[in-house]
């Protein structure tokens, strides 16, 4: 026979059971406003912010909308440049400074790699290669997608839900590569995709802001992407 103690024990297992039920289901079930979705306005947003920025190396391919993987050899006006981290475009940026009146010529030494907006890379091993690409880009501060007026500060992290809304993992991104490319990989229609707030943003004059819900990130990007010079002409050292 089962004593008083044993049945009082049972019943409060039972109904610490059913509070953590209710706990997770109140939990893990976003609202339709906290989830991220393929083709929102925001993930849009979200893309463009987060895309590969060409125009940092525009002293060497001239395109905004690639980039090209370090490192590389040019040379540049018959000096010969390695080229390793993006403090060595003050080097060509030098060069072409030495003398005001000459006409500055560069070369690059192929094969070398170039990254698209959405980071794919592609082995170019010829100039006319390259060219194909460069034409597909606007000129020197022509209006593009990527918005380069407000950048996200990592690392920034999500829950990912299964068809039944129960969490099946929490993701973490560390970088603008790696959340367009969670993006790319998880916004379908077989999962529910949440960012996990507070998260923090730097607009384009250094002000950091703390984003609270998905209607003030929207706003704060929408707010910024026209705020600044891109900067996406060839002048390396205009800024």
């Amino acid at each position: 026979m089962m004593s008083k103690i044993t049945f009082f024990l049972l019943g409060l297992f039972f109904v610490c059971f059913i509070s953590c039920q209710n706990e997770i289901s109140q939990t893990t079930q976003p609202t339709q406003n906290e989830v991220l979705t393929a083709n929102s306005t925001l993930t849009t947003l979200v893309k463009n912010t987060v895309a590969n920025d060409g125009s940092i190396d525009n002293i060497i391919d001239k395109a905004s909308c690639i980039s090209i993987q370090l490192p590389v050899k040019v040379v540049a006006n018959d000096v010969e440049i390695n080229v390793n981290s993006e403090a060595d475009y003050e080097i060509i940026e030098a060069n072409f400074n030495e003398f005001e009146d000459d006409e500055d010529e560069l070369e690059i030494v192929f094969p070398i790699v170039i990254l698209l907006s959405d980071y794919t890379e592609v082995t170019i091993n010829n100039s006319e290669e390259l060219q194909g690409f460069v034409d597909g880009c606007g000129g020197e501060n022509e209006m593009d997608d990527d918005i380069e007026c407000i950048d996200f500060v990592y690392p920034i992290s999500f829950s990912i839900f299964d068809s039944e809304n129960q969490l099946a993992e929490t993701v973490f991104v560390i970088n603008d590569e790696q959340f367009y490319k969670f993006i790319d990989d998880f916004l379908d229609d077989n999962q529910i995709v949440q960012i996990i707030f507070p998260l923090k943003v730097v607009l384009f004059d250094g002000t950091e802001k703390t984003i609270n819900d998905m209607v003030t990130l929207e706003n704060a990007i929408d707010d910024a992407k026209n705020k600044c010079d891109e900067d996406d002409d060839n002048d390396f050292g205009d800024d």
